[in-house]
């Protein structure tokens, strides 16, 4: 089984690695990265998958000024931006998780 760190940074720049050329050839391409809430709010039991996704940040970031302007790179959260996920939670789960309730 590969470890939060192999699937979401090594697989990330390998496919990276693998796509670039081809990228470069197209003239203009984008690249998206996907992150997750629990490197900006921090949430219990997600610390390597946060450390993993902060990796990504910042190799977007990096690849963002390093590539542009023909390859626009990037990375998302992918929650929805219209929505806090905090009040979709049903009661069931905020009662299991009172942390919840300290949240901005």
């Amino acid at each position: 089984m590969l470890t939060d760190y192999e699937l979401n940074v090594v697989g990330a720049v390998k496919c990276l690695q693998i796509s670039l050329p081809a990228m470069r050839a197209a003239g203009s391409s984008s690249v998206v990265m996907f992150s997750t809430v629990a490197v900006p709010q921090g949430l219990p039991m997600h610390a390597s998958v946060a450390a993993a996704k902060g990796a990504v940040e910042g190799i977007a970031l990096s690849l963002a000024v390093e590539l542009a302007p023909n390859i626009r790179v990037n990375s998302i959260d992918p929650r929805s931006p219209t929505r806090h996920w905090r009040k979709d939670c049903s009661h069931a789960i905020r009662s299991e998780l009172p942390w919840l309730s300290v949240i901005p």
